[in-house]
């Protein structure tokens, strides 16, 4: 943008305001004037009529008021055919099938390959001796099982039965009673 004086961008932007929030009559048709287009230096521009607009970027101009998609919404309608739900039925089977089984004592540790704290979280868990098994959500499939038991992917966290500790916390740990 060219450094004008604060006037001339006070104005500017004032006539920009006045068009925007002028009724669309007072604009003219959807489709007409004024318009927006971008110059090849990245600038955008306003120009009152399409003839104003260089040719090179007509096929890009906008007509300020002008909707950018004419097609109204449509809701999609699906037929749930019993093919479809079988197909559905056995995309979760296979969902299912990919996270492994848990045992009730068993110690789980959600993480990440890019989390420091789980590296800390890790470290303290072997230091302690508590055994556990690492599950990353680095897989889409943990990490949906991850999402359905807190509501958000958060690493590191450590379940024991029904207990939880989310983040690095070696107190929330050892109150775990391991």
């Amino acid at each position: 943008m060219p450094d004008l004086p604060w006037s001339a961008r006070a104005a500017g932007l004032a006539l920009a305001m006045a068009l925007l929030l002028s009724p669309p009559a007072a604009r003219g048709a959807e489709g007409t004037g004024p318009y927006l287009y971008t110059d090849s230096s990245g600038s955008t521009r306003m120009v009152q009529t399409l003839d104003e607009v260089p040719a090179e970027h007509r096929a890009r101009a906008r007509a300020l008021g002008a909707s950018k998609s004419k097609v109204e919404y449509q809701p999609r309608v699906t037929t749930v055919t019993p093919e479809r739900l079988e197909r559905a039925r056995a995309r979760a089977r296979e969902a299912a099938a990919r996270v492994p089984e848990r045992r009730p004592d068993a110690v789980l540790f959600y993480t990440a390959s890019s989390c420091g704290y789980c590296d800390l979280t890790r470290g303290y868990l072997d230091e302690q001796g508590i055994p556990f098994e690492e599950r990353s959500i680095d897989d889409p499939a943990i990490q949906q099982e991850l999402v359905r038991k807190i509501g958000k992917p958060w690493v590191p966290m450590v379940e024991h039965g029904h207990r939880r500790v989310i983040g690095w916390d070696p107190a929330g740990i050892d109150a775990l009673g391991l």
